[in-house]
């Protein structure tokens, strides 16, 4: 196969799993927007509502007070969680235009780092006493994390996909010789 093929299957591979993951954050955040909807509905639905509560229960506090409200009821993430979630998402959209559709190179660590010191900070300050977060640090806390968190997961997951693929691929498995 020459370059120029194997340089456009790079490439067409790397958007494939650029466009899902991009896929996945925009279900991911439109599964949080409307849970309250569901949870307000009746029968089924109602159930889906509840169960999408009491998953988003395992990474999140829920608790009220620090959450949006939507269609009446607060979201099943707290305000920071969905400023993480909608960062990734706006991350993920923007990703391709910043980065030049290099689905490989991660940018340097120190901004992931940045990021989460951040949170680290404004929780703390919270949690000390000697400052209050409000909304808008969570809102810019989370939202840069989540943000910044794309432009290291596709990445990530591009390079791992290629780095399994090379794998089996140089690795011929055997059929099963049955006369042995």
């Amino acid at each position: 196969m020459d370059s120029e093929n194997t340089n456009r299957l790079l490439f067409k591979r790397s958007l494939i799993i650029y466009l899902s993951i991009l896929f996945i954050a925009l279900i991911n955040f439109l599964i949080i927007l409307f849970a309250p909807l569901l949870v307000n509905s009746s029968g089924f639905l109602s159930d889906l509502g509840f169960l999408i509560y009491a998953l988003f229960s395992k990474s999140c506090h829920q608790i009220k007070d620090r959450s949006f409200f939507v269609f009446g009821e607060y979201l099943p993430v707290c305000i920071r969680c969905f400023s993480i979630y909608t960062g990734f998402l706006l991350g993920s959209i923007v990703f391709p235009f910043i980065r030049k559709f290099n689905f490989f190179a991660l940018p340097k660590i120190s901004l992931f780092i940045f990021s989460v010191v951040l949170i680290i900070i404004d929780v703390s300050l919270n949690l000390f006493g000697f400052l209050d977060n409000f909304v808008i640090s969570r809102i810019v806390t989370g939202g840069f994390l989540g943000t910044v968190a794309a432009f290291y997961i596709i990445p990530g997951f591009v390079n791992a996909y290629f780095e399994i693929f090379i794998f089996f691929k140089k690795k011929k498995i055997q059929p099963y010789d049955k006369t042995s």
